[in-house]
Formats: structure tokens, sequence, C-alpha cells
């Protein structure tokens, strides 16, 4: 969907604007000496190996102490070996600053690499009189339509049903600069956003070529409320916007090597080379001073990055916050009286519907506009790609309706949700210790996941009832027989619970892929590959600190020698759960799951569990475990470190 939309916008691209630069240079004669000089002068000073310009050309150091571009488009460099040699593509970009123009001016590397030029001419003191005139049409076009007066990064909140944006996703923004006599609106900014180019539909090929990096990730330019239309409305996020504290000077070295970057493509890594890390890569690479990659660890998750920025003393200047549309619905909805949430509900089945003969005109106002705002929400995809359907229809209904009334709405009052702000969440990594007890018998256990957040975590900065954990594993030692072995893995443990209210009807979900050890009359004892999915419907308070839900449960289980439908037992169900917060840092989670399994010398199989986590640090709890199951009883105790 992604994809497509952004081909809407192609001629806007920074990609669109670049074209191949020449990669033979034909330096005029008389000034074949003045560049040897400058070349030899910038080996004396050793600006090959200088922070800024391996910055510039995004190198890395490799195993063998020398360095490779993370670039991998051809057009970045002016050496044909230039992503493996630093040296060579420094001394060929001097070259080339000095070269003859040969057919597009914008194509000559002093149009390409407006950010490199400038560095090295402050450093060399390039001979501008010895310079080509050329006319670098495009890139001052460009720089004319940002008119950049500040920057922000933005992060836009977590979104469970993609799998790519499950952990959320940061770009930036260029703020425009005030026009006399104009009001000032955000939506006319610009937005840089690096993203993955997906060419497939298929999940699991999707997983393999996003973590192996075989998606083409690329810099797009395009407009601020194009982005706010797709994560604001289409997707229900909420956009969080961290203005970053830089000079007149940073702000436009960020916008000149902006348009460096979209002369080249980056192989995407979702764990690693994604759309933050390379965020940070750019604003690295424009603002000497900071050092925001270096502060991130593996993965490199959207969340870490904004605790990076944060925590660089001074960067940010100050925090946005848009809320999502489905926020804005609500916040609309709450304020309707009965005569009104009746009408609304016929709104919704008939938008000819006719207001009720003595309501007010403020009243029937307000209504309709919450009718366009739950239109909007539950019809997003169809609307933002403009079909012609029955919602479409409702929709222009309604609008017609409410510009008949000739009425200015009241301003929406959109709270600032201080405590939600994405950077005070606890850290993504985790590591924990414990001990406990199995039908008397002691274990030893280790905790590990590699990333986000589970329903009994602390919720300051994360959504309160969804559960996002990758690679969570559990190891035991058993002193006893002197065994080490795994309990429990997981490739990927998702928890989206969705709480009913009067006009959201959606249903909750969990997904879980991954392993766990059997013991009943199947398997005594073994560790067994499993898949399983549930959904249901979930209940849960305003504050959503109280939250209950009824699911229904299936599971597939795998392994040699199972010998219940040969290697494989098929469980269903029923699952339930009831998460009560008894503080910010105090969270009891019980949860319960009885199956069903076909063919299978187990008939039934349950499992009730209930988890007392207390965060007595930001970033360290102490984490209590009492589960009965078909095996029979164990309660574990255990410290987690948050890192």
């Amino acid at each position: 969907m992604y994809v497509r939309l952004v081909s809407f916008f192609a001629v806007l691209s920074i990609t669109a604007c670049a074209g191949a630069v020449q990669h033979q240079f034909e330096v005029p004669s008389q000034n074949v000496d003045h560049v040897q000089g400058l070349v030899a002068q910038a080996k004396k000073q050793g600006l090959a190996k200088h922070k800024r310009w391996l910055r510039l050309v995004h190198y890395e150091s490799n195993f063998w102490g020398g360095h490779k571009s993370e670039a991998d488009g051809s057009g970045f460099f002016l050496d044909a070996d230039g992503k493996d040699e630093p040296a060579r593509e420094l001394a060929a970009t001097i070259r080339g600053f000095y070269s003859k123009v040969k057919g597009d001016h914008g194509n000559h590397p002093l149009c390409a690499f407006p950010a490199r030029f400038e560095w090295l001419d402050q450093v060399l003191h390039f001979d501008k009189a010895r310079l080509p005139e050329v006319e670098c049409e495009k890139r001052d076009k460009f720089f004319a339509s940002l008119n950049a007066e500040s920057v922000s990064l933005v992060f836009s909140s977590y979104y469970l049903a993609s799998a790519a944006s499950a952990f959320g996703h940061t770009f930036l923004r260029i703020n425009k600069r005030d026009t006399e006599g104009e009001e000032r609106s955000e939506l006319l900014d610009t937005g840089i956003n690096y993203s993955a180019t997906v060419d497939t539909d298929n999940a699991v090929l999707y997983a393999f070529k996003g973590l192996v990096g075989l998606f083409r990730g690329s810099f797009l330019q395009m407009p601020y409320y194009y982005k706010v239309r797709e994560y604001n409305d289409y997707e229900s996020r909420d956009l969080w916007s961290y203005e970053l504290n830089l000079t007149e000077e940073e702000v436009r070295r960020v916008v000149l090597h902006v348009w460096e970057l979209g002369r080249t493509h980056f192989d995407y890594y979702y764990l690693t080379e994604n759309c933050s890390y390379h965020v940070l890569g750019l604003l690295d690479a424009a603002v000497p001073r900071i050092d925001l990659r270096g502060e991130l660890g593996w993965p490199v998750l959207p969340a870490d990055t904004l605790k990076a920025v944060v925590a660089h003393k001074g960067l940010v200047s100050g925090l946005e916050f848009r809320p999502s549309l489905r926020r804005q619905a609500r916040e609309r909805t709450k304020s309707l009286g009965p005569a009104q949430n009746a009408w609304l509900a016929e709104l919704k089945q008939t938008p000819t519907s006719p207001a009720p003969a003595k309501m007010p005109v403020a009243e029937v106002a307000a209504t309709l506009d919450a009718a366009i705002d739950l239109m909007d929400m539950e019809h997003s995809e169809e609307l933002l790609k403009n079909k012609d359907t029955p919602a479409t229809n409702a929709r222009f209904e309604l609008m017609a309706r409410r510009a008949e009334l000739g009425l200015v709405s009241a301003p929406l009052k959109k709270s600032f949700p201080a405590l939600e702000a994405p950077h005070r969440a606890h850290r993504s990594r985790r590591l924990g210790l414990g001990s406990g007890l199995r039908d008397q018998d002691p274990f030893l256990a280790v905790h590990f996941r590699l990333a986000l957040h589970d329903l009994a975590d602390e919720t300051t900065g994360l959504p309160k009832l969804s559960q996002i954990q990758f690679l969570p594993t559990e190891a035991r030692y058993l002193p006893v027989t002197s065994e080490f072995r795994f309990e429990r893995f997981s490739l990927t443990n998702i928890i989206n619970l969705m709480p009913l209210r009067r006009y959201e009807r959606k249903l909750s979900w969990i997904v879980d892929v991954g392993g766990r050890r059997i013991r009943d009359k199947d398997c005594d004892d073994c560790f067994a590959g499993a898949f399983e999915f549930a959904t249901g419907y979930t209940l849960a308070t305003k504050s959503e600190s109280v939250a209950t839900w009824l699911m229904a449960d299936v599971e597939a289980m795998a392994r040699p020698g199972l010998d219940v439908l040969g290697p494989l037992r098929f469980g269903l169900g029923a699952r339930a759960g009831f998460r009560f917060a008894l503080h910010d840092k105090l969270i009891s989670l019980s949860q319960a799951k009885a199956l069903w399994y076909a063919k299978s010398d187990q008939t039934l199989g349950f499992e009730a569990s209930n988890t007392l986590r207390w965060f007595y640090m930001r970033n360290l709890a102490l984490n209590i475990d009492v589960k009965y199951r078909t095996d029979g009883l164990e309660a574990g105790l255990s410290t987690f470190l948050y890192y």
C-alpha cells in the first residue's frame, strides 16, 4: 500500500532529481597541477581518514581495519573503487569539482555533492576562479522548495497490523520558514523518509528479504501532509515530533546532505540498517558535533534512536504531539449527549437521516463532525485511494450536510499525553536471572529478549495493551540432574488487545511462533516447534489500567516422534486473560487457556498463570511467576535488567 502511494509523488522524490554522475573526469590542462596539489595537500592532512569525510560518504570500519561505505548505489561514488577506498574517492571528488562540464550540468559533481564541496573547500580553500561554471537548476529548485528553517525528528507510533511498522517508524520533517502574511501550517512542511521498497506480498519471503538485506532502501521527499494522511489517518498512529536544536548552518548542511543521498540507495536490513539508523547517519554527517549512531545498540529500534537524541544534552528544543484519527474520533464522541449518540448511530447506517427536530445547530454540527471522523477511521483505506464506494459516497453526503450549516466547529481539544512520549519507555533488550521450583525440584533460569515489550512491563512510553516481543527465550539449569535445557523460545510473540468501545468493534488477536517444552502423555519432557493464534474480544476501562479478554485459540506443534498426527499435534480451545495495573510500576497479569488435542493421548491440556512484576528502578524489575499446567505446579522469582 505504502509503496503504491509513494509512486504518486515520484515527481517530488529526491531520486527523481538525480542522474548518473560522470566517472571519467577531464581536468583542463591549466588546472592539472593545481588539482594535483590539492590532492597532495588532502593526503598530507589525512582528510581521507577524517571523521567528516567518513561520515559524508557513510564509511564504516571493517574487520580488516579498512573502511567500506554503507551506500550501495554507484551514483554516490566518483571513483570505481570509491565504496571501499576513502582516499581514492576523495581524490576523485577533488578532480571532479574541477572537471569540464559534459552534458547535463546537474550531473556535474559541483551540483551533485554540495556538502562534500563545502567541507573540502573549508579545509583546502579551493581557487573558485578555476572552477567551471555550472547551472545546478534541479538542486537549487530542491533547496528552494524546502525553504528550511529547522529540522524535526518524527516518530510514528507502533502499528501492529504491519510487521515492518510494529516497532514504530522515524523520519525527518524539514520545517519551512514562515512566509510573511501567511499563517504557519506544519502540513506544508516536507517529510524526508527513508524506507524499503517492498516487492513481494509473500509474508515468509518478506521477512527473509528484510532480514538479509534484499530490499532496496532510499530517501524520498514528500509533503508532510501526506505523511499525516498515511500515518495519522490511514493507520491511526500518533505522531511525535522532536524539534532539533540546530544552528542555521547545521540546518543548511542537513539539506545539502539530503540532496546527496538522493543519488544512492542502501541495502535495507530490518534489524540494523533501517529507517532509524540511516536517518541518524544523515544527521551525524551534517552535524559533526553529535554522534547519535554511536549510542545505538543491536538491534536498532526507532524508539532507541529517540532515546539517543534526547540523551544528547541540548539537542531537542521542543516536543509536539499530533493525535491519531482514532484519538480525535474518541475525543469528539465522548462529549456527545444521548440524543446525539442516537442520531450518530443512524447516520452510520443512513447518512441522509434527518436531525432530531429540536436539536440545536451546534449539536447537529458536532454530531456530523463525529460521524465524518468515524467514517474516516473505519474506511480509511478506500477513502485514501479515492475509490467510488458506498463509504466514499456516504462521506461526501455527510460533508455536504456539514457545509450547509455554515458553522465553524470549536477547535478540538488536544491533550498532551506526556507519559506516552516514546523516548520515556524502558530500554528494549532484557536479561533476566532467577530460580524456582517445579514439583519441588529446583531450577535456575536465564531469560533473554532482544526486543521490546510485554503486557507485564511498565507502560510509560509504550502502548498499555500491546505486546511486541522478538526472540523471547527462557533456558533452565536443573541442579538435580545437572542438565541445561531450553524451556521456551519465540521468533516473534505479539498480542494486540483492542478494547470494545461504543464506536469501535475490532477483534483482539495473539500470534506466537517458536517452540516450547512439552511434558504430558504425548511427549514426556521434549522440546517442540509451536505456532499459536488466538482471536476474540477485549473489555477495558477508559484508562486501560484494567483489561480482560476472551479468545478462541488454535495451536500447532511439531516434533519428530511426537506420534499424534505423524510429527504434528493440533489443539483447539479457548484462552482468557486479566491485566491489572495496580500502579504504573506494578502490574499483575493473569492468563489461562484450555486446548483439546485431536487424536492425542493427552486429550485435554490446560495452563493457568499469574505474573506480578514490580519496576523498582527505571530499567530493573522484580518478577514473580506462578504456573499451574497439565504437568504440575511451578513458581519462580527473577530479576530483569532492561538494557
